[in-house]
């Protein structure tokens, strides 16, 4: 796709080679999100997009709260449906984040919370950006 943009805030490379379609025009890659979306620990850039199709590709997952308080280390707690497999849950969250960002940043996944309220369970709408969805596998 052809770069015709202006200051938009989102973050993406230039692609070197040329565009299918012949244009003399510098093409990029997919956006990866928006630079007001990112922190930068341990050198390492993580943004919220990345976490979302993370954390989120889990159906157990209604919601999540990410915050980060200067000591390397991102702490999210989950909002999940059922308590039951909150600690196999938090093992593959943990090794898919791990996975992403090959180490260079410490998760502590802190709390799972069962919340039955009807303003979780109504207006969330699991802020799903794919349909694909990860199954927990032994």
């Amino acid at each position: 796709m052809p770069l015709i943009r202006y200051k938009t805030g989102d973050t993406a490379r230039f692609v070197t080679k040329p565009c299918g379609c012949g244009t003399f025009l510098r093409t990029m890659e997919k956006v990866r999100g928006r630079m007001e979306n990112k922190i930068t620990i341990n050198g390492c850039e993580v943004h919220l997009r990345e976490l979302d199709e993370i954390i989120l590709s889990y159906d157990e997952v209604m919601d999540y709260k990410a915050e980060y308080f200067g000591e390397n280390t991102l702490h999210v707690r989950l909002i999940v449906a059922q308590k039951s497999s909150s600690k196999r849950l938090k093992a593959f969250i943990a090794h898919a984040l791990n996975a992403q960002y090959k180490g260079a940043v410490a998760f502590c996944i802190e709390q799972f919370e069962e919340d039955d309220s009807l303003k979780i369970s109504n207006s969330m709408i699991k802020r799903k950006l794919h349909t694909g969805k990860t199954e927990m596998r032994e």
